[in-house]
């Protein structure tokens, strides 16, 4: 189907179809559907029937048929920027890595004094 072919009409009564094809497949009536929408019945016949509503209902009627996964093609999560991720605690060393290094240095320390310049 070229999606431009069809009028914004056609489209919304077709969304309003697909939404009653999915009723259907849950199994739900629809005073159930309109009653997990928390819509009236008047509300839900022109959202299946006409394609007429805001996006908040079809957004409701696909949560409330487990479809919410319908609209991933229109929103993409959002990109993350790493300037405006929170700051990451920095490696802090325990007490026994900074003794244990304290010592090597003083060992190193003490071999430079055996030395003998060769």
């Amino acid at each position: 189907m070229d999606p431009y072919a069809l009028t914004d009409q056609a489209w919304t009564e077709e969304i309003g179809r697909r939404l009653e094809a999915l009723r259907d497949n849950r199994k739900l009536s629809r005073d159930e559907l309109g009653e997990e929408m928390g819509v009236s019945q008047p509300t839900l016949r022109n959202l299946l029937d006409k394609g007429k509503g805001s996006l908040t209902y079809l957004i409701s009627a696909l949560r409330a048929l487990e479809a919410m996964d319908q609209l991933e093609t229109f929103i993409q999560p959002p990109k993350i920027n790493p300037a405006k991720l929170p700051n990451v605690k920095k490696f802090k060393a325990s007490e026994s890595a900074i003794i244990g290094s304290t010592a090597t240095l003083e060992k190193v320390s003490k071999d430079e004094e055996d030395d003998l310049g060769w």
